[in-house]
């Protein structure tokens, strides 16, 4: 799928982005039909979780997201630049790159909830914002050793039944 015009290294990123979705695919025993009766988003975050199990850079984490997603929105013909989901997912990987910045501690899950919880607009999550979240998280939990793994206690969040508002 290389269009006009396009320098051999954008090509080379979006065949590699295709070639990851073919390996996961192939892992997952999934056929064309399945991928195309599966939603975008998620195709997006089980490959993207693949991704970075084995390039934990939250660049080149965004980087790839970025390509797939421009790839799925051609085969879908949807705009998935504009899809909650995934700008949830971007903004995990942007949080994850500014703690990593101010933080020694990169993978703690503490600090990267409390970055969340310092945004006004984060103080109340309806329950497919909060799905998202830990989406991301558990792509960013995927990426990590298990020695790592082990220190982490996330605590559950409660949750409002009646307005459908969970505080982090």
């Amino acid at each position: 799928m290389i269009l006009y015009g396009q320098r051999y290294n954008t090509q080379r990123r979006y065949y590699f982005a295709l070639e990851k979705l073919k390996k996961w695919a192939q892992i997952n025993h999934y056929t064309i039909h399945d991928l195309l009766t599966m939603k975008p988003y998620i195709i997006e975050t089980e490959v993207l979780a693949q991704f970075t199990s084995v390039n934990t850079s939250a660049s080149s984490a965004l980087q790839f997201l970025n390509r797939l997603s421009s790839m799925l929105s051609l085969t879908f013909d949807i705009d998935l630049k504009n899809n909650h989901m995934l700008q949830f997912t971007r903004k995990a990987i942007l949080a994850h790159i500014i703690v990593k910045l101010k933080y020694e501690e990169a993978w703690n899950v503490g600090l990267l909830f409390d970055y969340w919880r310092e945004k006004g607009s984060n103080r109340n999550l309806t329950n497919i914002e909060l799905q998202t979240k830990f989406t991301s998280l558990l792509m960013t939990i995927c990426s990590m050793r298990p020695a790592e793994i082990e220190g982490i206690s996330v605590i559950h969040p409660e949750t409002c039944e009646q307005t459908d508002k969970v505080d982090l």
